[in-house]
């Protein structure tokens, strides 16, 4: 039976440690900034969502929009999801998402449409906590 010795062991470990830091580094950096073409694939998605939105295709509009909040991850994109959710009759699921959106915190320089999507979600989750069913 071959033995690795243990100073040798221990610089696989630490090696192998850092391999694993550095990945986690890179997809953190990489999730948190969306590429010029991801946002491109964002735009299109939210305007076809708006499309099949206006056209009572709910579910439709859901898909895209999710897919859109999925690459940028901004209360815009947040906003759309949770109203798609409510008028597919998904209320907690509307709720959830718009909760999300109001607590997100403000980055400096961004867009005022942000603030006030935050402020519109808290609105819209007010509302909509009253509809949803409870036990007393």
């Amino acid at each position: 039976m071959h033995r690795i010795p243990p100073l040798r062991a221990s610089y696989r470990w630490r090696r192998a440690s850092a391999i694993a830091a550095l990945a986690l580094l890179v997809t953190t950096v990489s999730a948190a900034q969306p590429s010029a073409a991801d946002k491109e694939t964002a735009r299109t998605l939210i305007g076809e969502g708006q499309k099949k939105f206006n056209a009572e295709d709910y579910q439709g509009a859901l898909i895209s929009w999710k897919g859109a909040d999925d690459i940028m991850k901004v209360p815009t994109t947040g906003l759309r999801v949770g109203k798609a959710y409510e008028k597919v009759g998904k209320l907690v699921e509307a709720l959830d998402v718009w909760l999300r959106v109001m607590r997100s915190q403000p980055k400096p320089g961004e867009s005022k449409l942000f603030a006030k999507a935050r402020e519109e979600a808290k609105g819209l989750a007010a509302a909509v906590t009253k509809r949803i069913p409870s036990v007393k």
